[in-house]
């Protein structure tokens, strides 16, 4: 019974109009399609040959032999049928890529034509080029990795050691380097969360993408298991599926150790400078066994590991469909686990900074100790107004431009300024702390209280009063006005600075003061 072709449309193409390049090429193209049908038709022809020689030149029953040709013939003839079929959609189609409908006459551009014959070039080897592309990118090297000894070398071998002991010095770096980043905590902070800047902060969220960037042992892990997988399930036993599992495994912890690393150096560390150079020790501690491996593969230690170093050892892929529905699943879950990494990274700083910003991390209340210190003459102000200083009322009196006040000088013992500071906002992106009432704790009701806050034209934290001034000569006064001043730094833990050397003003600078700060409060911790 023959097979009924698809009704097809008569194809109208002019090629009349000034169209040399259009009928010359236009019909290179008809000649191409032409001859791969005599091809394809050729090849039926000599299947159906075979068929007849093998199975009717002995049977005698002569009707089932002309049957059969029937049958045959009238197959081929529907696979002719369905030939031209095809051959007329595919001028249709590259017709509508180029513009032209089916039954209109017009000519057609040169450069249409060169894309037309792209395209059924592109048509033509498609299916052979998928496979190429599998073969060629997808085949797995393993990596130059001391982990790479522990999948092709025997377990009870040098080189196996050898891998076995770079891992162990990689996780033992690791190791001592989170435990130097938790022992930094203490009872009111116990991750060392420090306090930053906006600056640092945005530097925090840059080494999340960086780290996981710069970390290849989870996704090159993952990766290998998906290939041994799929060596399995295609039954090649090049390497042991225990073996690479065992590899990988080893692989994704160091990985997993180094990101942990990573968030605790970012969230104690308060220096933008710091942050990277921790990075980037991080990093060389992680790929340790990548040195160790270059220094096997130039025979350093042995011959036995140069030898064993510098073969190639490739996990070839199938261009079966099972095989490439692993690879395809297998890298979808690397992909998956790769960007949930940072994800789950970046939703934990931003946890911690929105803490931060509510000063969850800092000391909420200080108790200072200033010590001794004494400044005889101290701009006080008063609250007479003056435009000129006989407008104040003695010769102890000035008047400030600055402000139209009047200004006397007093004795200024700092003792005075001992007791609580609480938190109240921010100064430099650092907190204020202002004095408190020394008998309730609460804040003064009519008194001007001093402050301790961070002066950036110094880049200090400094002791400040808003009725004193160091100098009426606005180009001779301290900067922020301070009384006293820390050294220059970027921290925010005036508890750490408070051990170090502070200057007093008494008229002139004084090096080398000392002075003492406790914790009263902390604010809320991360627990």
């Amino acid at each position: 019974m023959n097979a009924e072709s698809p009704e097809e449309e008569p194809i109208d193409i002019d090629i009349t109009e000034d169209g040399e390049p259009w009928r010359s090429e236009f019909n290179f193209l008809l000649g191409r399609i032409k001859i791969l049908e005599e091809k394809q038709s050729q090849q039926r022809k000599e299947r159906v040959s075979f068929i007849d020689d093998v199975f009717y030149n002995s049977d005698p029953v002569s009707d089932n032999k002309n049957n059969n040709f029937s049958n045959t013939t009238d197959a081929e003839e529907a696979n002719t049928n369905e030939a031209n079929f095809r051959r007329h959609s595919l001028i249709r189609l590259i017709l509508r890529g180029t513009g032209r409908q089916p039954g209109r006459a017009q000519s057609a551009p040169h450069t249409s034509l060169n894309a037309s014959v792209a395209r059924l070039q592109q048509l033509q080897e498609s299916v052979a080029g998928l496979e190429e592309v599998d073969q060629l990118y997808d085949n797995f090297e393993l990596p130059e990795s001391t982990y790479t000894f522990l999948i092709t070398e025997p377990i009870l071998s040098m080189p196996f050691a050898v891998g076995c002991i770079g891992y162990g010095v990689c996780l033992l770096c690791l190791s001592l380097a989170l435990n130097n980043e938790l022992d930094n905590g203490t009872d009111d902070n116990p991750y060392a969360i420090a306090e930053v800047t906006r600056t640092v902060r945005t530097v925090q969220y840059l080494g999340i993408i960086i780290g996981v960037l710069m970390d290849d042992e989870i996704p090159t892990g993952l990766e290998l298991i998906g290939k041994a997988l799929e060596q399995k399930r295609e039954g090649d036993k090049a390497f042991p599926l225990s073996k690479i599992i065992f590899s990988s495994i080893l692989r994704i912890s160091i990985g997993a150790m180094f990101l942990t690393c990573l968030f605790f150096v970012l969230v104690q560390e308060n220096n933008v400078l710091d942050i990277f150079f921790d990075m980037i020790a991080l990093e060389f501690v992680e790929s340790i066994d990548d040195v160790i491996y270059q220094l096997c593969r130039r025979g350093f230690f042995s011959r036995r590991l140069k030898v064993a170093a510098n073969q190639g050892h490739v996990l070839k892929c199938s261009s079966s469909r099972n095989a490439r529905r692993i690879r395809k699943w297998s890298k979808r879950f690397i992909r998956a686990i790769y960007f949930s990494s940072a994800i789950a990274m970046v939703i934990g700083l931003s946890y911690i900074t929105h803490e931060q910003m509510l000063g969850a991390y800092g000391c909420r209340s200080l108790i200072m100790m200033f010590g001794d210190g004494v400044w005889e003459n101290a701009w006080v102000m008063l609250d007479k107004q003056c435009s000129v200083d006989a407008d104040c009322n003695n010769k102890n009196q000035m008047c400030y431009s600055g402000d139209g006040l009047c200004y006397e000088k007093r004795l200024l013992i700092y003792s005075h300024f001992n007791g609580y500071y609480n938190q109240n906002g921010s100064v430099g992106e650092r907190p204020r702390y202002v004095e408190m009432n020394k008998e309730s704790g609460d804040p003064f009701k009519t008194t001007i209280p001093a402050e301790l806050v961070y002066c950036q034209d110094i880049e200090s934290w400094v002791l400040t009063h808003p009725k004193i001034r160091t100098s009426l000569n606005p180009d001779k006064a301290n900067e922020c006005n301070w009384l006293m001043r820390s050294g220059q730094t970027e921290v925010f833990d005036l508890i750490e600075l408070s051990r170090t050397k502070w200057f007093l003003w008494k008229g002139q600078i004084q090096q080398g003061y000392d002075l003492s700060a406790q914790c009263a409060e902390v604010s809320r911790s991360l627990v």
